[in-house]
């Protein structure tokens, strides 16, 4: 028992929370590559001035039925509302069944034009599907559209 004591008594008193020499010596001095600080991202700017669009006709459009061989085309007209040409920076479809055309030119203030987007039924299972084509542009407040069509495909 005594020896059981006098550990713990020399544990106790070797494990103080007393700064050893080389606690007390050492200081950390930062280095320019240690020293971090901290500071608030700058917000990307985009390049490209902003404009407004307008839907013409819904963003959703239903086609209605049409045979597994068959093919649709879809149209989504639309307006610049805005003072600044409107750029259609990209087009995305949901599904290999959907092709949209590419829209290269930009479309001046007041003017109209249109998305086309093709539904190939051949692949595609007799059932109703719906699709998106996501529209990227330069407009605010949303620099992106999503365009759906709904469509039942039949033997």
């Amino acid at each position: 028992m005594l020896g059981i004591c006098l550990f713990v008594s020399v544990f106790i008193t070797s494990c103080q929370n007393s700064p050893s020499k080389s606690d007390t010596d050492a200081t950390i001095k930062p280095t320019p590559d240690s020293t971090v600080v901290a500071k608030q991202a700058e917000p990307i700017k985009d390049t490209l001035p902003a404009t407004a669009i307008q839907w013409i006709d819904s963003t959703f459009k239903d086609i209605g039925i049409i045979k597994g061989k068959d093919s649709a085309t879809i149209v989504y007209r639309f307006k610049n509302t805005g003072d600044q040409p409107l750029v259609i920076e990209g087009i995305r479809t949901s599904c290999g069944c959907t092709v949209a055309d590419s829209h290269k030119e930009p479309v001046l203030p007041g003017k109209e034009s249109k998305i086309r987007v093709k539904f190939y039924a051949g692949d595609q299972a007799v059932a109703i599907h719906e699709k998106q084509v996501y529209v990227l542009t330069n407009t605010i407040p949303y620099q992106a559209a999503t365009l759906t069509f709904k469509v039942e495909v039949k033997e």
